[in-house]
């Protein structure tokens, strides 16, 4: 089932348009972006999320200037304790707990799945905030409940940014140059990595907030340079002439032989494992669910069903299927199946591909009941 945009529930901007000229360039704001949006989480129900153990939770306080932060889970009291206003709960994750919040990602299907790295939800009592601070991710901020006031930087940092010291949160000392916008339900940001932005509630609200991968240059140069490190030939060398000026100079010369030799080095195999690898492996290690193989096999012969998990991550290319960090040799057209599919018959699968959907099972890609 194809999904439309989440631009074109309100037809206000179209998708490429976004594309071409806000997608890490500069923020944008939609007004009525999903017109009578209905939040399929309440304050009450993210409250009890934060008391489960495997679920990421923080509650950010700034009573009179003095900011705190408690990491959950929570014991059931701790919203008892706190006042009534300047407290947001924040859950990471959502969209791997709620199935109603997975399929919202969808309308977001214009950006590659495997760029996402979830969906976190934050409900902010009367003037709650986290301050004034930027994200290394693209972040899209769906208003899903009450009213929400965002100063958002007019651009992004030239100069390394100076943050309030000492705090548990990193809070900027000052916002740069901002425009201020007011939204409320059903409204849309969305601010590229480095914008500052500051959000403060009023009156109680949520938001959702969907966030993409962003890595630097830098951070990709280090990762991708791991890769080529585990896939050279350590007898591969650089070579040089000497210059025919000094013996001392490095000219033009040396620049370019540098650079051809590097990119000769750099294969599209090596990139295509950074890329797999990197943006499917999961933040934290799941616990392996041991699966009879036979039982499986049995399963195969009598039309049995596996159900994608919600916090799978998965990728593909013509040959290489990527899951939660992990890569299997597999063809293109089970690759799609497997991949864009979250409910799969496993009559419609070769009983050849057996032991590959045994090894996804208990890697945690797949439930199997």
């Amino acid at each position: 089932m194809s999904h439309p945009s989440i631009f074109d529930l309100s037809q206000q901007l179209d998708t490429q348009t976004f594309l071409n000229e806000y997608w890490q360039k500069k923020p944008c704001v939609i007004k009525g972006a999903w017109p009578d949006f209905e939040c399929p989480i309440d304050e009450n129900e993210l409250a009890g999320l934060s008391l489960e153990q495997e679920v990421e939770s923080r509650i950010i306080s700034n009573i009179d200037g003095n900011w705190k932060v408690q990491q959950g889970p929570f014991e059931e009291d701790v919203f008892s304790n706190l006042p009534e206003h300047n407290w947001t709960l924040l859950i990471q994750g959502c969209d791997h707990l709620v199935d109603e919040i997975h399929q919202l990602r969808n309308y977001f299907d214009f950006l590659p799945s495997w760029l996402l790295d979830d969906v976190m939800i934050s409900f902010a009592t009367d003037q709650g905030s986290v301050g004034p601070h930027y994200d290394q991710f693209n972040v899209f901020l769906l208003q899903a409940s009450g009213k929400r006031t965002w100063h958002l930087a007019k651009e992004d940092f030239k100069t390394k940014p100076e943050f309030i010291e000492p705090l548990p949160v990193k809070v900027l000392k000052t916002m740069p140059l901002y425009e201020r916008f007011d939204v409320e339900n059903g409204d849309l940001i969305y601010i590229p990595p480095g914008f500052a932005h500051h959000g403060v509630s009023q009156g109680n609200s949520i938001s959702l907030s969907f966030g993409y991968r962003g890595p630097s240059i830098s951070e990709t140069f280090g990762q991708v340079g791991f890769t080529v490190d585990e896939n050279s030939n350590e007898f591969s060398r650089l070579a040089f002439l000497k210059s025919e000026q000094q013996s001392s100079r490095i000219d033009q010369t040396h620049i370019e032989q540098t650079r051809q030799q590097i990119m000769h080095t750099l294969t599209d195999d090596m990139i295509t494992q950074f890329l797999g690898h990197n943006f499917t492996e999961l933040k934290e290690p799941i616990q392996c669910v041991n699966t009879e193989i036979n039982e499986l096999k049995e399963a195969f012969e009598n039309s049995g069903v596996i159900y994608k998990a919600l916090n799978a991550r998965m990728a593909f290319t013509k040959q290489w299927l990527f899951a939660n960090g992990e890569k299997f040799k597999l063809d293109e057209q089970t690759s799609i199946k497997l991949c864009e599919e979250t409910e799969i018959s496993l009559n419609e699968l070769p009983i050849i591909h057996l032991d590959l959907i045994h090894e996804l099972i208990e890697l945690g890609v797949f439930d199997f009941e």
